[in-house]
This record gives C-alpha cells, structure tokens and sequence, in this order.
C-alpha cells in the first residue's frame, strides 16, 4: 500500500523504505497566498460544525482552513504544462481536462493520512452559489462557509497572478471584475470580508507558516487585542 505523508511547507511525499520521495511539489502563485485570505475572515467560519458564523474557530480548525487553501490546486499536477502555459485560448477538450482538477485534488487528499478531511474542501473553490461551477455543481447551502470563503480567494489570486495569455490584474482590478458576481455566484460575506483586508493591508497577507499558526492566526482572528 502507498504511503503518503504531508509535510509543513505544503509538499505530499511517498514514503518508501524509510525515505521521502516527493509525490507532488508545492503549488506556485496562488496556492501560497490563498492561506492568508483564508485566515484573515474571522466572520466566516471554518470547517469544524460546532463552530458558527461570527463565532472565533478553534485554532486547529484555523489550520485545517489554511492547509485546504495551501493544497486546492495540487490537482493540477494530472493536467499538462503543455495546456497549463498555453498562451492561446484552450479548445475545449482542453478545458475539459483543467476543469478535472478539483477532482484530482480530492482523490489526492483522500489517500493522505490526516488529510482526508480537507478533500471536500480543497476540491470545491471552483463551486458558485447558484449552481454554475464545477465539477459537482454545488449550490447555496450546499456550499459550506469555508467553500464559500476559498472560492473567492481563489477568484482574487487568479485574477492577480500573472497567466501566459494575460497580465495580472491590479487590486482594484480583481474587484471590480469580481463584484458584479456577489451575491449570487459569489459569497457576500466573504467578499466584504476580502475588500476590507485588502483595503486595511493594502495587498495581499501572507499565510502564516506551519510553527507560527497559532500566534499568528490569534492575531488575525482577534484584531483588536493587538
């Protein structure tokens, strides 16, 4: 049986007569700066159930949120760098092979020991509240808070990272390509939440790392106490 291990800075190894041999490197762009959107919502609640919206989460559910961010896209090592730095528009059998992604990610997560429960997660940021995203097609309140939360940090650092086939978009770019999407494909609360901390910050916040989740997220989480 394969042996899967998750390591703090976001790598998945294969475990093999006592090495590590990576299995999935860790996700450039995006996949590093989604964590500290993440965790800087302390009006969207994570993914643990007995926590509700407005209320502080627990700080292990605090990591759960950032390391379903840190992994969402590690699907995209099933899709090729041939289609991934396309400069020219996908056909569509091409697009049909990204949107696989969330897919992969989810039956990547599924096989790691401990990570199982990030996989529903991490493989919904392609998801919209009425129904047209993908792959499931997810809508309204089968959407949980931290789907709604990564979806829209996923939107924002798309449209802020540069592509083959575009320059990034400025901060005030994103938004106002995003707007005309909430509420109904994209989550109000979440959104407001992402136009004051970019308003505040004046950019986008770094995810904490692994040995400084805690006193980092308690910062974040209760601004105030600063």
């Amino acid at each position: 049986m394969q042996r899967l291990r998750l390591k703090a800075d976001g790598r998945i190894v294969e475990l093999r007569d006592g090495q590590e041999f990576p299995l999935a490197p860790t996700m450039p762009g995006p996949a590093h700066a989604m964590p500290g959107l993440a965790l800087a919502m302390p009006t969207v609640s994570p993914t643990t159930p007995d926590v509700r919206p407005g209320e502080t989460p627990a700080l292990p559910a605090v990591r759960d949120l950032r390391r379903a961010a840190l992994l969402h896209d590690i699907g995209k090592l099933a899709v090729s760098n041939r289609i991934l730095d396309k400069p020219a528009r996908l056909t569509r059998a091409e697009f049909a092979r990204v949107r696989e992604h969330p897919v992969v990610t989810e039956r990547i997560l599924a096989r790691v020991p401990g990570c199982e429960h990030l996989a529903p997660v991490a493989s919904a940021h392609h998801e919209r509240l009425d129904g047209s995203g993908y792959p499931r097609g997810l809508a309204g309140a089968e959407l949980t808070l931290p789907m709604r939360l990564l979806a829209v940090a996923d939107v924002y650092e798309a449209l802020t990272s540069d592509r083959p086939y575009r320059r990034a978009q400025s901060s005030e770019e994103a938004l106002a390509i995003m707007r005309p999407d909430v509420p109904e494909r994209l989550d109000r609360e979440a959104f407001s939440t992402l136009e004051r901390l970019l308003s505040e910050e004046g950019g986008t916040p770094r995810g904490p790392s692994e040995r400084s989740d805690a006193r980092r997220a308690e910062a974040v989480l209760h601004p105030k106490t600063r």
